[in-house]
């Protein structure tokens, strides 16, 4: 149960919403702006609304596999796992041949998630 989540998780972490939020405006961050599929250049060549919804699907990579592991009861270190299993979708994406971004926006989420306080 616990591997089939985190393979969830690293799913969830790899699916290219910026690039799905550029392709509805007919762009291709790939070939605009820096190339990079980040919300950064999502918000460059696209406006500031998307860059924003970009930037906050990036950050719940991070952030929503941990506390979802919370509310379906599993430990600390399942959740921290789990958030772990996000950043490493956006880093490094199935669904781009593993070549993904940065995993700072995801990390953040990670981050707030894990050590809200902080």
């Amino acid at each position: 149960m616990k591997i089939i989540f985190l393979l969830i998780c690293y799913l969830c972490g790899s699916l290219p919403i910026t690039e799905l939020l550029a392709k509805r405006d007919g762009v291709d961050l790939r070939e605009v702006g820096t190339g990079k599929v980040g919300p950064g250049n999502l918000w460059q060549t696209t406006g500031a609304v998307n860059g924003i919804l970009g930037g906050l699907a990036d950050l719940s990579k991070g952030a929503l596999p941990a506390l979802f592991a919370r509310t379906l009861g599993f430990n600390n270190k399942m959740s921290s796992m789990s958030a772990v299993a996000g950043v490493v979708g956006q880093m490094w994406p199935a669904f781009r041949r593993f070549n993904g971004g940065q995993g700072n926006s995801a990390a953040l989420g990670l981050a707030l998630a894990l050590s809200p306080r902080a």
